[in-house]
């Protein structure tokens, strides 16, 4: 059987902050690479009213909130964010070919 030629992946990109070194996973489908990086998202930190929550952030006020920047989602979880504009964890999902 021929593999399939310029198939469609996902590469996940997740870092512990935007100048970091970066861990990368290749997904064959959106949802796959979602999981990935909404579990990366949870090692860090929660959902909260469906929304991307830093506990170690909450004084009470929206900062738990809004110490976040281009947070995606997707299906209810989180597919990339930017934690204080990238001084913290970061994650995003490139639509990519794998070339054989």
């Amino acid at each position: 059987m021929e593999k399939a030629k310029n198939q469609k992946c996902f590469v996940v990109d997740m870092r512990h902050s935007m100048i970091s070194d970066a861990k990368f996973v290749v997904a064959t489908t959106y949802d796959k690479a979602v999981e990935i990086a909404h579990e990366f998202f949870l090692s860090y930190f929660e959902i909260k009213d469906g929304k991307a929550f830093d506990g170690a952030n909450d004084d009470g006020s929206t900062g738990a909130f809004d110490c976040f920047d281009d947070v995606e989602y997707h299906d209810g979880k989180v597919a990339g964010f930017i934690h204080f504009g990238g001084d913290g964890p970061y994650c995003s999902i490139e639509e990519s070919k794998l070339v054989s």
